[in-house]
């Protein structure tokens, strides 16, 4: 509704609503220690990402590349 009327756009960068979505990094692989190789992404992230599910976000339970990053990184995942 709120693209009907004009007051959003899909292609709107969506750290324009979400600020902490501008910090967003790339996971690229890992070096030789484990630790992983992160960079910034080609193109921000939209309100069209978010909503069909393109943005690249990934859970531990289908990418086991994001299970290793949770280990590395000491960051909890989607069932804790």
């Amino acid at each position: 509704q709120l693209v009907e009327q004009g007051k959003l756009t899909l292609e709107r960068p969506a750290s324009e609503v979400i600020p902490d979505l501008a910090r967003a990094q790339v996971l690229e692989g890992f070096d030789g220690s484990g630790q992983p190789r992160l960079r910034p992404p080609r193109r921000p992230i939209t309100l069209r990402h978010l909503l069909t599910h393109t943005a690249g976000f990934s859970y531990e339970i289908w990418a086991p590349a994001i299970a290793q990053y949770q280990a590395a990184t000491g960051t909890p995942g989607i069932t804790t």
